[in-house]
């Protein structure tokens, strides 16, 4: 029996309006309370609702009039009014968006790259059978050593032995002959009936000797029975890959705060051949490089300044102390610094040239650098003039950074991690304030419709967001701080070279294709 949706009493009738069971004492009240709304509220017996005699409602209810209503607000034939259905169709749709964008597409992309990794996994484990085997083959190169080593002295002792045989036997047959000879002669004297011949004879021998013999034993071996579990650990301990689990949020919050389509909302010219390198000043200008040359210019789209070089090649650009540009000088293996287009200062590099350069919240200056056989790479911290930091290799002394990549760019993140993208090693690698090693960010796992990542400039922005160019794929990743990647931005863009982010979160990007510098606003 269908109850009240008021009391605990038995349904006796149903509104069409409110689509709710009553039952008679209830039905008595709602009819009272609602006999002044616009709209009268009709009061079907619940059996011929529930038998299907009664006519099928749809109920919402309009926010302007007040009231409520089956499916259109009455005053809509005058003006347009927003129902409940209205604002929950909106919600529906938002709701649904934001599933695709946070949870579907994410799980796209965490499928993606637990699939990369179950395809890796047999390459390191065959490389550890390799290892294993190999180790293998070392230890049945020993065996076979120590083998043949057993086999050559046996085979010297043979030798030695069957020598001190040969040379008894040879001189007991020596003996022999002597002693043979000695016996005949004695005879023939005896025969020869001479009593002179047998008066004469004295002995040529001795009727005793001593004869030295060499005795030998019979050769042994004493095999000692291996011990199975010493053998194991002496042949060496597989360590096991650590197996973490952690917990990730799909239903990202930080990925919520990003428009879903970032738009264009302006251009800038530079008015040279590229727009190669950009950075953003505290008086929201933008410094814009290409080779020799450099351009600060308004976002009113106004030239402020001009440097030309004559000569060498601008790397990197960045500004320091609000006011003071910086730029590295890769061929001169300089560091400059310029105010008001003098030059105030300057760092000469011994044996390093200068890529990325930017400045940290404590003041300090980050230099990406390569060595001049271009075979190392490295990041150099100033404080002033002084070096105060190095990072080159990890904990295990590996380096962290390609030896292959010629281009390297550098950048701080709010937590204070030094972020470089290494073009060579077709990767973002982060460390901490210390320099250890914290992740490596190698593009979006699993995505085969790219070419393979090519990272060049590189920007944070006020969400401690890393925002990296992807020249050869024409777009921006952007990853938290912790490397998971959120989104791409690829609206207006053709091969963007470098990135900036201004104090009011707006991107800007260089391009190698023309002159442009794109602004983008990517969040809200």
């Amino acid at each position: 029996m269908a109850r009240c949706d008021f009391c605990p009493s038995g349904a006796k009738m149903h509104c069409r309006i409110c689509d709710i069971k009553l039952c008679a004492e209830c039905n008595v009240i709602h009819s009272t309370a609602t006999a002044k709304t616009s709209q009268r509220h009709v009061t079907l017996p619940y059996s011929e609702v529930s038998s299907g005699k009664g006519k099928s409602v749809h109920v919402v209810y309009c926010r302007e009039c007040k009231s409520a209503t089956m499916g259109k607000c009455p005053c809509q034939s005058k003006r347009d009014h927003a129902t409940d259905l209205d604002f929950t169709r909106q919600k529906l749709q938002r709701d649904t968006e934001d599933l695709e964008e946070t949870i579907l597409n994410n799980l796209e992309k965490v499928f993606s790259n637990l699939l990369q990794k179950k395809l890796q996994i047999p390459v390191f484990y065959q490389e550890l059978l390799t290892t294993i085997q190999e180790q293998g083959r070392k230890w049945q190169k020993m065996v076979e050593q120590v083998v043949q080593k057993k086999v050559i002295e046996v085979n010297e002792m043979l030798h030695n032995h069957v020598g001190k045989l040969d040379q008894n036997l040879k001189e007991i047959d020596q003996l022999m002959k002597d002693y043979t000879k000695e016996t005949q002669k004695g005879r023939q004297l005896l025969l020869s009936g001479s009593t002179d011949a047998v008066k004469s004879y004295r002995p040529s021998l001795n009727k005793t000797i001593e004869i030295k013999l060499t005795d030998i034993a019979a050769p042994s071996f004493n095999s000692i029975s291996p011990d199975c579990k010493v053998l194991e650990k002496e042949f060496g301990e597989i360590s096991l890959g650590a197996v973490t689990e952690r917990n990730i949020s799909l239903g990202n919050r930080q990925l919520n705060s990003f428009m879903r389509k970032p738009k264009v909302t302006g251009h800038l010219s530079s008015g040279l051949r590229k727009s190669e390198l950009v950075t953003c000043d505290e008086n929201d200008a933008i410094w814009v490089a290409c080779r020799r040359s450099l351009r600060r210019i308004s976002r009113q789209n106004v030239i402020l300044e001009k440097i030309d070089l004559y000569s060498g090649y601008i790397y990197g650009i960045c500004v320091a102390n609000k006011d003071t540009l910086v730029y590295s000088n890769k061929a001169m293996k300089e560091i400059n610094f310029v105010k008001r287009r003098k030059q105030i200062g300057s760092l000469s590099l011994h044996g390093w040239r200068p890529c990325g350069v930017c400045t940290s919240a404590s003041g300090d200056l980050l230099v990406c650098m390569r060595n001049e056989t271009e075979d190392a790479g490295k990041v150099v911290r100033f404080s002033g003039s002084k070096v105060t930091q190095e990072i080159q290799t990890d904990s295990e002394k590996k380096p962290l950074f390609s030896p292959t990549s010629k281009m390297m760019y550098i950048a701080e993140n709010r937590n204070s991690d030094v972020c470089v993208s290494d073009y060579g090693g077709m990767a973002v690698v982060v460390v901490d304030s210390e320099g250890t090693f914290r992740f490596r960010y190698t593009g979006l796992l699993g995505n085969t419709t790219l070419e393979s990542f090519s990272p060049f400039g590189i920007a944070t922005d006020i969400q401690s967001c890393i925002l990296v160019a992807d020249r050869d794929n024409d777009r921006i990743h952007v990853t938290d701080g912790d490397g998971h990647f959120l989104l791409y931005v690829t609206v207006g863009l053709s091969q963007p070279y470098s990135v900036c982010v201004s104090r009011d979160n707006l991107l800007f990007v260089g391009s190698e294709s023309d002159d442009k510098v794109t602004i983008i606003e990517y969040s809200h």
